[in-house]
């Protein structure tokens, strides 16, 4: 399997979990499996980006998915420089998600966070390996929606509702 296409199983895995965040609700046992999956997807996508990277020269993987603008489609690649990134963000998602699994027994509502922690992982990853306009601006915008969400899982602190809102409070217009 070229390792673009490996990449891009790893995303369809985060999401995948996201989406597993969403069916098990309120589920007590939702915090680990959740945070577990998300850091079992990470460290293989962190492997095989490190391998990828350590191959040396090894020519760029390219893969067109068939998503997006018609007959355009979404074209992503992996090359020296992608897959140095994606093991910087697959080892911080790895080793937030290890955080999580302790972090996340104290939350009081783990529900408006778990969705969206591996949904933000897949974001992150879909933008290093973004190859088009139209690839990049859409994982460029998942990834910030994700992040808002994010940011205001707590949303009954004002600290968290004001970073929510760019250029509040700092001199800036919008």
């Amino acid at each position: 399997m070229p390792p673009v296409a490996f990449a891009c199983w790893s995303i369809l895995g985060f999401l995948t979990t996201g989406a597993l965040a969403i069916a098990l609700g309120r589920s007590t046992a939702a915090t680990r499996i959740i945070y577990g999956a998300a850091l079992i997807v990470s460290l293989l996508a962190l492997v095989s980006a490190a391998t990828t990277l350590l191959q040396g020269s090894v020519p760029a993987s390219v893969i067109a998915l068939p998503l997006g603008l018609p007959w355009i489609g979404m074209h992503f690649r992996l090359d020296a420089l992608a897959a140095f990134f994606l093991v910087v963000i697959n080892l911080g998602g790895a080793l937030a998600s290890l955080y999580g699994l302790g972090y996340g027994r104290h939350d009081r509502e783990p529900h408006r966070v778990l969705p969206f922690f591996p949904a933000f992982l897949a974001g992150m990853n879909l933008v290093v390996l973004a190859d088009d306009a139209f690839a990049f601006l859409f994982a460029w915008e998942f990834m910030s929606v994700m992040s808002w969400a994010l940011v205001m899982a707590h949303h009954r602190d004002p600290e968290n509702r004001r970073a929510a809102q760019p250029g509040l409070d700092r001199g800036c217009s919008i």
